[in-house]
Formats: C-alpha cells, sequence, structure tokens
C-alpha cells in the first residue's frame, strides 16, 4: 500500500501510512527550506546516509529509531557541535564522544562516561572530571576540580582521600571522606566557611566533648616522650580553645607519666 502523501500550508510534505511516518525510498518529511526526516514505520531509519538534515546543515544518523554511526559522528551541528553514537548510545573508542563548539568535550565508552588517560569531561572554563566506566573516579589527584580552585577526590564514584581532605571549596570549607564517608581521627571532617567544625568517624557523628574523649581513647599517640611532640599535636588538632585545654591537660599527664616510667625504670 501506498503511504498517504499529506501537504502542509507551510509547504512541508510527509508520507503516512497508518498514521506512520513512512516512506522507502526517500525522505517522510521534507520542508521548503531543505530540513528532512526518513522513517519507517514512524522510526527515524537510514542506511545510507543522515536520517535527519536540518535547514542549517545540521545532520543526525539513525538506525532503527537509534542515533547510530560508526564511521564518524552520529549527530553533527553546523556550529561545530558532535556526537558519536552506537546502537543509540553515546561510544567513541579513539577520542571524545561528544565535542563543543567552546571546545569542551566529553568521553563515552558504551553510554557511560570513560576515559582512562586523563579528565572523561573538560568544560570551556577548565573544571574537568574523570570518570571510568561510569563512575567518579581518580587515584592520583583529584576527580573533580573547577575553575575556581575547588576539588573533589573520588575513586569508583565514593569520596574518598587518605591524605587529606576529599572536598575543598572556594568559600573554605574542606571535608575529610574514606570510602565515602565523612572520616577524620585527628581533628574535624568538617570545617565550614562559617568557621564552624563536624566532627565525624567512619559516618558516625561526635560532639566536640565525645570526639576529644575518642581521641584519647583511641588515637592520641601513646610514643611521645616530651612537651615539644604534644605541642605539635595541639597544633595540628582543630578544636575549641576549652577542647583544647582538655587535650592539653589529658596529654600532659600522659607525658609525665611517660617520663616518669622511665626514670622509674632507671631506678632513679
Amino acid at each position: 500500500m501506498p503511504p498517504e502523501v499529506i501537504k502542509q500550508s507551510n509547504g512541508t510534505i510527509e508520507y503516512r501510512i497508518e498514521g506512520k511516518l513512512h516512506k522507502l525510498d526517500g525522505p517522510a518529511v521534507q520542508s521548503s527550506d531543505g530540513y528532512f526526516e526518513y522513517r519507517i514505520e514512524g522510526k527515524l531509519h537510514r542506511t545510507d546516509g543522515p536520517a535527519v538534515q536540518r535547514a542549517d546543515g545540521s545532520l543526525e544518523y539513525w538506525i532503527e529509531g537509534k542515533r547510530h554511526r560508526t564511521d564518524g559522528p552520529a549527530v553533527q551541528s553546523s556550529d561545530g557541535y558532535f556526537a558519536y553514537y552506537v546502537e543509540g548510545k553515546l561510544h567513541r573508542t579513539d577520542g571524545p564522544a561528544i565535542q563543543n563548539a567552546d571546545g569542551s568535550f566529553q568521553y563515552w565508552v558504551e553510554g557511560k562516561k570513560h576515559r582512562t588517560d586523563g579528565p572523561a569531561v573538560q568544560r570551556a572554563d577548565g573544571t574537568f572530571s574523570y570518570y571510568v566506566e561510569g563512575k567518579t573516579h581518580r587515584t592520583d589527584g583529584p576527580a573533580v576540580q573547577n575553575s575556581a580552585g575547588s576539588f573533589s577526590y573520588y575513586v569508583e564514584g565514593k569520596l574518598h582521600r587518605l591524605d587529606g581532605p576529599a572536598i575543598q571549596r572556594e568559600d573554605g570549607t574542606i571535608a575529610y571522606y574514606v570510602e565515602g564517608k565523612r572520616h577524620r581521627t585527628d581533628g574535624p571532617a568538617i570545617q565550614n566557611a562559617d568557621g564552624s567544625f563536624e566532627y565525624w568517624v567512619e559516618g558516625k557523628h561526635f560532639t566536640e566533648a565525645d570526639f576529644i574523649q575518642r581521641y584519647l581513647e583511641k588515637e592520641a599517640p601513646l610514643g611521645i616522650s616530651n612537651f615539644e611532640g604534644l605541642d605539635s599535636i595541639l597544633e595540628n588538632f582543630s578544636v575549641s580553645e576549652s577542647g583544647k585545654e582538655l587535650l592539653r591537660i589529658s596529654l600532659t599527664s600522659r607525658v609525665q607519666e611517660k617520663i616518669q616510667s622511665f626514670w622509674g625504670h632507671l631506678g632513679v
């Protein structure tokens, strides 16, 4: 059965069968400005060229209703934007799957953001993000960093850093995370822009007093043997002045006990 030919008042011609746009030997939609669509049984489809062409020369390649092209970008715009798709998924293994006119780009493999030798996403302002198999991931530096200098460390999609804050923002906010949980044992896990602190260990929140008590019981270094070591601990431990005084008293007592034990061992 031949398709019904429908002419719109604006000059657009459509070919339909049982209400669906359909034509086997040419575009199912064609406008006077050069726009066309190839469709079969309502689905965008063409095997020998673009299924969609816009008036400005932009092109889209579709197979059976999915963006698809194996020898170049499936979407290409007149402003320089392009995107690679295979079977409806963003996909390219030899370069960015998306690139914009401003130079920003994205790497995708089988529908997931993915790149192992650099950032998978980079914007024109210098903001970048590292992804591996769709997860934010980087082991040798921040996985996300913006042009203002804010950064975040991620490993396998989880906020994670062992040697410093996993998050640092331009307003001064810092946050420590390990394996996706707020975590720090020698100071506040969160320092807010207003200067306030939050204490977290393995995702559990502590008041300052409870955190100090936990530190004294589990984390305070037993090896300190002089008051210089004590000052170093206090300098790097971010708590209130009352909290520091509690630490000073408790740790001073520990140092004194250690010194007395040493002299007692010598029989002095």
